[in-house]
């Protein structure tokens, strides 16, 4: 595994990571430890927009064991069945306060330092989001960020981006209710303002599940969407950019590092 850069490099990283969590402890749990030494760094916050009250308790318990990571937790207490993940990373991206947004799977392990290759990236050329790559394997599943095999990686990692370029698109577009379609036409509507894509092929993750063919599975889901939501998500409509109450589905914060630090 790649190791963490010396964290001085930045000495404000100015970065909010945003997480979309939806009945994700079980896989949380075991790929955090992985990440944890990633966001434990000046000017990071960890924002985790749960979907779902059933975990909430649990959730805080296992990030409370992480006291060096700046955490915000905000809670749907509407109790559901799973739905695409627009309106979460909406309310995350919302209550961030960071210069930068970070989008990230909960479920998602960096093989490589995607926080540190990303915001490399974003010093280097201005009016871009950055996108890294991303491998769907199980958890038996082994690699090195110098393998062969990582040329193979979807261009459909992480997405960084300025807090300030996603609200001028009013966020994800929240009218996607079913899996798929969101990340396409987000990229769409930033491209549509002059916010050009950059690939960075060394923002590598490896989206852990307890499938094998979880890259065969999304491209049947891919195919079985409906024409409007396949056309929605390359050509996006006036409406897409246009949403007052987008990130306003929820909004009960039950976990704060700054009131935690004001005390």
């Amino acid at each position: 595994m790649e190791r963490v850069l010396d964290n001085t490099e930045f000495e404000d990283y100015d970065t909010s990571v945003v997480m979309s969590f939806y009945k994700k402890m079980k896989d949380f749990r075991r790929v955090f430890p992985v990440n944890a030494p990633y966001l434990e760094r000046n000017g990071i916050e960890v924002i985790i927009a749960l979907d779902e009250p059933t975990e909430c308790e649990e959730l805080i318990e296992f990030i409370k064991g992480y006291p060096n990571i700046n955490w915000r937790v905000i809670v749907n207490r509407n109790d559901h069945e799973w739905r695409n993940p627009s309106k979460a990373w909406n309310v995350g991206i919302r209550h961030a306060t960071k210069k930068f947004i970070l989008i990230v799977d909960p479920e998602c392990e960096f093989l490589t330092d995607i926080v540190q290759h990303l915001k490399d990236a974003a010093e280097m050329y201005k009016n871009y989001f950055y996108v890294g790559k991303v491998a769907f394997v199980d958890y038996a599943y082994k690699a090195s960020p110098h393998s062969a095999e990582t040329q193979s990686f979807s261009k459909i990692g992480s997405i960084l981006t300025r807090k300030t370029d996603i609200e001028k698109v009013s966020g994800y577009t929240e009218a996607f209710n079913i899996w798929g379609g969101e990340d396409d036409n987000l990229h769409a509507k930033l491209k549509k303002i002059g916010i050009r894509k950059a690939d960075v092929a060394t923002a590598l993750l490896l989206h852990r599940e307890e499938k094998t063919d979880g890259t065969d599975i999304r491209a049947h889901k891919i195919l079985a969407l409906p024409t409007n939501l396949i056309n929605k998500a390359i050509t996006p409509d006036e409406q897409d950019f246009i949403d007052p109450n987008w990130g306003r589905d929820f909004k009960e914060v039950c976990f704060d590092y700054l009131k935690i630090n004001q005390d």
